[in-house]
């Protein structure tokens, strides 16, 4: 990646998605990680899964970003995902960012927790996916 903000890396870890990535979220960061994603998604759709966010920095989504989001979490929903689990790290205004993401992914009908450690977040994802 040649920014240092949005995505960083993804991965697919039995059924969990994991986006890891920094700071301000515009919809080109939005955009390209969904078009990143599109073939790996669709090893995920066959099943429940859940997307688990290592974000780091103050990870605020733009409006723009923050409306495209909430359609791609939609349509998602439909496919299997049941949750999203954050980790949020070096960040100033970590209060802020939860509740913002919060308020998109509640928006969008997905199931939001924040966590202080990956395991943690973890257990809690593969609990709502077997449910």
């Amino acid at each position: 990646m040649t920014s240092d903000q949005g995505l960083q890396r993804l991965s697919i870890e039995n059924n969990l998605l994991i986006i890891e990535g920094r700071g301000a979220w515009r919809l080109s960061d939005i955009t390209r990680s969904h078009t990143q994603l599109s073939k790996d998604l669709e090893t995920l759709h066959s099943s429940t899964w859940g997307v688990l966010l290592l974000l780091k920095g103050d990870s605020i989504i733009i409006p723009e970003a923050r409306e495209r989001l909430i359609e791609i979490v939609k349509v998602d929903k439909t496919k299997g995902r049941k949750a999203t689990a954050l980790v949020l790290t070096d960040c100033s205004v970590p209060n802020l960012v939860a509740a913002h993401l919060n308020d998109l992914y509640s928006n969008a009908g997905d199931e939001f927790e924040e966590f202080t450690d990956i395991d943690s977040a973890k257990k809690w994802l593969n609990e709502k996916i077997r449910c």
